[in-house]
Formats: structure tokens, sequence, C-alpha cells
């Protein structure tokens, strides 16, 4: 879905306990080592069986043997596909989150793929943390399975959120994936930095103590991710969408963002970077530290700022406007884009 919200609209933030209280955690976690073994659990990638494949039922097939579901939106029948999107959804989400724009993209000639990456949606250890390495070999792998179904047709490598710290790390990883571009929709870059102390330690202790407990926002606290009411009550609705998020898994996001802030966008392609003046979720200071080395590092990077987007950019009731805008890019990286005239710096 997104960084750390819950579909109820309100967010999963970092773990804030009294620091009065950090001797009874060490006590407990002695007590918890002598009982029973502990620790954070990462499913992570199992041993080769196979080169990994997308099959025409639209399942890729992880070099390990996983399966995960794909979601694809084609332009109609007999028209060319002029671009290609592989996009990544965010934190607690799935493939469904592009169903909205999706439609509009394929009517331009754009195809869209989706999968549901490992521990959401409909993956078989969905609430479970893939880790890193499995969640940036899964791209990898689907980025050049879906160049090779396309050839000679520009693929553009989008992440939402978490899907954007994915999309980071991936090109980061491996320069050579083939791909024209990237966009990056709010991308999660949280630094360790960015956690009011003793958040970040407290949130260590407490997803090796209990890393399968749920954690819950506080009671009042409200983070609207979209101003797009009946997409908020769909999802909510949804039994896709993760609800009441493991402590470790929350964990491995963390970790996740400060390697994605750390890496920075690529700077050998084009880059777009797009975010919502109203987003709660990814907080501003974090973006602007992104968009300051971009800025000098990249000549191809390109950003829009949305004074009333949110987080969830692509479910926003002014959604259609971003729509264009990563259309007209992905048709023409350095052509003017419709939202141009809006760009707030």
């Amino acid at each position: 879905m997104l960084g750390m919200v819950s579909p109820q609209g309100q967010s999963v933030p970092p773990l804030r306990l009294s620091t009065k209280s950090i001797p009874s955690l060490f006590a407990a976690c002695a007590l918890a080592l002598l009982l029973a073994g502990c620790g954070a659990t990462v499913t992570g990638l199992g041993p080769g069986q196979g080169p990994a494949r997308l099959d025409e039922g639209e399942g890729f097939t992880a070099a390990d043997g996983t399966r995960l579901p794909v979601t694809i939106w084609r332009p109609p029948a007999g028209a060319p596909v002029r671009a290609v999107i592989l996009a990544l959804h965010g934190f607690n989400d799935y493939a469904h989150a592009f169903a909205l724009p999706a439609p509009f993209w394929a009517s331009r000639g754009i195809a869209t793929y989706a999968y549901d990456q490992r521990g959401f949606g409909r993956s078989a250890t969905a609430r479970l943390w893939p880790g890193e390495d499995a969640l940036v070999a899964d791209a990898g792998a689907m980025v050049r399975l879906v160049a090779r179904r396309h050839p000679g047709v520009p693929l553009y490598l989008m992440g939402e959120s978490m899907g954007g710290a994915v999309a980071m790390r991936a090109l980061g990883r491996d320069p050579g994936l083939p791909v024209a571009g990237s966009i990056l929709l709010a991308p999660a870059v949280w630094r360790a930095e960015d956690i009011p102390f003793p958040g970040a330690f407290l949130l260590e202790t407490m997803a090796f103590l209990m890393p399968w407990n749920p954690m819950t926002p506080p009671e009042g606290l409200r983070i609207t991710p979209t101003d797009n009411r009946d997409e908020m009550a769909a999802m909510s609705r949804d039994p896709l969408m993760i609800k009441g998020t493991r402590t470790d898994a929350v964990l491995g996001l963390v970790r996740l963002m400060q390697a994605a802030a750390e890496t920075g966008v690529p700077r050998d392609r084009s880059v777009l970077l797009l975010y919502g003046l109203r987003d709660e979720v990814v907080r501003f200071p974090a973006i602007a530290a992104l968009t300051a080395r971009a800025r000098r590092d990249n000549p191809r990077y390109r950003e829009n700022w949305y004074d009333r987007g949110y987080h969830l950019l692509l479910r926003d009731r002014q959604g259609p406007r971003v729509w264009r805008d990563i259309a007209a890019f992905v048709l023409d990286p350095d052509a003017p884009m419709p939202g141009d005239a809006l760009n707030r710096p």
C-alpha cells in the first residue's frame, strides 16, 4: 500500500516507548532467550530451481520456484505497444494498486505489468517480510522477462513508496538492467536519523522479542494517505490488503528505506520523481534530501510536485493529473509534461 500506513488510513509509526521501559525490555529479552528462540523472520530466497519465467497464464516464477501473481493491462487489441511500465506496489498493498491508472495508460499504447511482491497480496508468504535481497532479485528478474517479451519497446521501472525503494535498490545493484528510465512515486526513503530516539532501537528490540506482534497506531492518530474516500473504503474492505503489520516486517521496511536513501536515484538514465505536498507518510525533508542529490548527480532527472497531492498519488482525486504526466514521460522522457506548469520546486 504505502510506506507505513494501514488501509484504514492510519499510520504505523516507529515504536515510541518511554526510556524507563528499556530495562524491563532487556529483562524480557533475557527471559525469552531462555524460554525459546527469538528473532525477526525473513523468508528470503530459496535455493535455485531453474531460470525465472513469465508464464502465459500471467504468473511470475522466480529462480527459487516462488510463484507470484501478475496483473497485466494491455493496449486494445490490434494497437501497438508504444511503451511498457513494470510497476512495483507499496507496503501492505499488491498489484491492484495500479488498477485506476493502468487502463488510462493502456488507451495510450502503454502496457502495465504489476506483480504481488513476496510477502504481500496473493503471495504464499503474505505478512512475512521477504528481505531486501528477495525483493530486489524479483524486480530484476521481472525487468528482464518483460523486456524480453517486448523487444525494442522502452521499458520503465515504476515504484510507489516501498516499491520506489525496491526500484532504487534494484537499479543501484544492477545498473545493467534493460530499462529506459524509472518513475518514483513518493519513494520510501526514511533514514535512521528520521526516526526519533529511541524508536529505532526499540523497534529492533521488539522485532527480536516479538516479531509476530502486530503494530497498531496509537489511539487518536489519523494519517490521510489519499483524499479519495471511495478508494480508502475499498482498501479497508479488501482482504488482500494487509492489516495488522508484523513488527519484524516494519523493521525490514525501515532497513530497506535506509538502504534506498543511501543509494539515491539512478544516475545513468531518465528518472521522474513525483511527490504530493500533502504527503503525511514519506515526509518532505526525506524527499528534499533525495531530490537535492538527484538534481546534482543526474542531468536527466525530472520531478513534479503536486500541491494537492497525498501519498497515494495514483489514487487521489487529482490522480488523473499524475496519470497524464507519467504517460507523457514514458512516451518521451525529454518532452514537456502536462504538469510542468504546476511544478513546485
